[in-house]
């Protein structure tokens, strides 16, 4: 129970707000050329899916190379609760160029 989100009761306006600045967040990110070229979460076109695929896509490559392979994986869905949100802001404001009133809100 303890991993599980509460639900949002948010009013409808807030929830429209919150849709039209994520999509806003989304077109910086993308028009500058900010996301990771590995980055498959909240973009058009990737989804576990595209990870997927190039997991395996490098499996199979470096073991036609004769190489050894080794995956580790890492269960980060519980990070959200933990971020330190002052340097969140600090990583907003100077890798993604998000500031004043956008960074305030």
């Amino acid at each position: 129970m303890k991993n599980y989100r509460p639900i949002s009761n948010l009013p409808f306006i807030s929830k429209l707000i919150e849709k039209v600045v994520a999509r806003h967040i989304e077109e910086h990110l993308e028009h500058n050329d900010l996301n990771d070229i590995y980055l498959s979460v909240y973009r058009r076109g990737h989804s576990t899916e595209t990870v997927l695929l190039k997991v395996a896509s490098d499996i199979t490559e470096t073991l036609d190379e004769g190489s050894m392979t080794a995956l580790i994986t890492l269960d980060l869905s519980a990070a959200f609760k933990v971020i330190d949100h002052p340097i969140l802001l600090k990583r907003l404001e100077f890798s993604f160029g998000i500031k004043e009133k956008a960074l305030t809100w």
